[in-house]
C-alpha cells in the first residue's frame, strides 16, 4: 500500500494554518467601543488621580491609554483593571512599611565586623 507523502504534509499544513488563524484571532487587540471610551476628565474621576498626575503617568506609559490626534483616550475597562492592579491591601501595605523600617534601622546601625 503506497501512501502519498504529500498527504501527510498537506494535513500538517492545514493544521498549522488553523493554529495560525487561532493565534491571530487571540492576539487581535480589543477594540475600544464608544461606550467604553472616556476622556481625560472622566479618567480623572474614575481613577481618583489629579489631572497632572494622570498626565505624568500616561507620559511615562504607566497607565493604559491611546491617542486620538493630540487627545488622550482611555478605556474604562482597562482603567478599572489598572486601578485594581495598583490597589494594595491595607495589611500588605503595613507589612511593607514595617519591612522597610526594619531594613532602614539595620542599615543605620551599620556593620562593625
Amino acid at each position: 500500500m503506497n501512501t502519498n507523502p504529500f498527504d501527510s504534509i498537506e494535513s500538517r499544513l492545514t493544521r498549522l494554518e488553523a493554529l495560525l488563524l487561532e493565534l491571530r484571532a487571540a492576539s487581535t487587540p480589543a477594540v475600544v467601543t464608544p461606550q467604553d471610551r472616556c476622556s481625560l476628565s472622566e479618567a480623572v474621576a474614575l481613577t481618583g488621580l489629579s489631572k497632572s498626575k494622570l498626565y505624568k503617568l500616561t507620559a511615562a506609559g504607566q497607565v493604559p491609554h491611546k491617542r486620538f490626534g493630540n487627545r488622550l483616550v482611555f478605556s474604562r475597562a482597562a482603567l478599572a483593571a489598572w486601578v485594581d492592579a495598583q490597589t494594595v491591601e491595607k495589611n500588605r501595605q503595613r507589612a511593607a512599611c514595617l519591612m522597610l523600617a526594619n531594613s532602614a534601622r539595620n542599615k543605620k546601625g551599620g556593620f562593625h565586623g
